[in-house]
């Protein structure tokens, strides 16, 4: 497997994770999940750390990392141990954050 490969299934063990969290607390979670992905997207690398350490985004990323490791060998566990958590968070937001189709206001 490739490093993008890794990225890729283990924000799949993410959005499996945050799915099947309670459905009261989803909506604060996703909420939580833009926030890091849009700060990361600025290019605000270390403020989007520390909100994803603050609110859990971190624990959910290690939590997936640690379930596709347990399906892995020992040469593969390393490579995904690799696998940067921007990277996999940016992912998971593109999976599981609901897009817009709408047309910026004011333009037509």
């Amino acid at each position: 497997m490739t490093g993008k490969q890794h990225a890729h299934a283990i924000a799949r063990c993410a959005v499996s994770g945050l799915a099947a969290a309670p459905a009261r607390g989803r909506g604060r979670r996703q909420r939580e999940l833009a926030g890091v992905a849009s700060l990361l997207a600025d290019g605000l690398r270390d403020e989007a750390a520390l909100a994803a350490r603050t609110v859990g985004i971190s624990d959910l990323i290690e939590e997936a990392r640690n379930e596709h490791l347990a399906s892995l060998d020992p040469d593969d566990g390393l490579q995904a141990l690799c696998v940067d958590w921007a990277e996999v968070a940016l992912l998971v937001a593109q999976m599981s954050l609901p897009r817009r189709n709408t047309a910026p206001r004011g333009r037509r």
